[in-house]
């Protein structure tokens, strides 16, 4: 008998913590962002033109800061950066998700010192309704013009149509090194 009263006291101690804890509840991402920035039609009409578009925003000269308006509208409301944190001797072992704002500022701050641009090799889309995914390998350049990259990798983008437009709803990356090389596969568009 000990047990049972036992057992109807804690459920009943269960059920009034969760009632009364906070209910959360979806947020529409879109209807409650109704102001977002509007993106330049051939950045976010096809698939390519998103992705090249996100390659062209991220890259600035020297003492240059970032297109933040121009980022910013290549992504869905709450989208993300995934930035891995990688020790070029390790797998990566962390992570830091941060908005195409803060991104923004971090890059400004590493543009007072050195350029960055980051140009397309290859992507391999999958694309299943208005949902897509792309691998994208790049390579990096702190000039325009440098005839070697510093960094080479892989961009992985989630992709979501909507209103016949293109949003990016999370950018990850990781970066090539000598264990780990690009693929050859990677290196070519799919068909």
């Amino acid at each position: 008998m000990t047990s049972l009263l036992l057992l109807i006291a804690s459920t009943l101690l269960i059920t009034q913590s969760e009632a009364a804890a906070p209910q959360s509840s979806p947020v529409h991402e879109f209807r409650s962002h109704p102001n977002w920035p509007a993106a330049r039609p051939s950045d976010v009409g096809a698939i390519r033109g998103i992705v090249e578009a996100f390659f062209d925003a991220i890259s600035t000269s020297k003492g240059e800061t970032l297109d933040r308006r121009r980022l910013e509208s290549l992504f869905a409301p709450g989208g993300r950066i995934e930035i891995p944190i990688q020790a070029s001797d390790k797998p990566s072992t962390d992570a830091v998700f941060v908005s195409s704002d803060a991104y923004s500022d971090m890059s400004d701050t590493g543009t007072k010192h050195e350029g960055f641009f980051d140009h397309l090799i290859a992507m391999r889309v999958q694309q299943f309704s208005i949902m897509a995914h792309v691998w994208a390998s790049y390579e990096s350049r702190k000039n325009q013009n440098d005839p070697r990259p510093f960094v080479r990798g892989i961009k992985s983008f989630e992709l979501l149509n909507r209103g016949g437009r293109w949003y990016i709803t999370q950018v990850a990356w990781v970066r090539e090194d000598k264990n780990n090389p690009i693929p050859a596969i990677y290196m070519h568009d799919s068909p």
